[in-house]
């Protein structure tokens, strides 16, 4: 569950049909008015590599324990995953590691980090 504290407009989160909630639609928070409802239908996009793609980030270098993914734009942010236990790491120049489980959570880093928006395609 995301907090509606941890939202920007802008951020991508799933809309849960409130008739089936097997039903997820990606969606974009445009204003704080829908933030309203948020509560009871939003579900924040937990990260994979396919999302990751989506978002503009390159697979760089995979073994049989991580993969490795870099920013195609002119930024020092990358992220990786360790396949033996599962953990998602980001960086940015420093190397220094913080823990990010969805997608919100990156957009809002990026944007910190850029003062651009991280734009998820359409996906090929």
């Amino acid at each position: 569950m995301i907090k509606v504290n941890e939202l920007r407009v802008g951020n991508f989160y799933f809309f849960v049909n409130p008739m089936s909630k097997d039903d997820k639609t990606i969606c974009q928070l445009c204003n704080w008015t829908e933030a309203l409802d948020f509560e009871a239908y939003g579900e924040p996009i937990p990260l994979t590599p396919e999302i990751l793609e989506r978002l503009g980030f390159e697979e760089i270098y995979k073994s049989e324990f991580t993969i490795r993914f870099d920013c195609k734009s002119n930024v020092k942010i990358g992220a990786g995953w360790n396949l033996i236990n599962g953990h998602f790491h980001v960086r940015y120049v420093s190397e220094k590691f913080t823990t990010i489980k969805y997608v919100h959570q990156l957009q809002t880093f990026y944007f910190v980090i850029t003062n651009e928006e991280l734009i998820l395609s359409n996906g090929a």
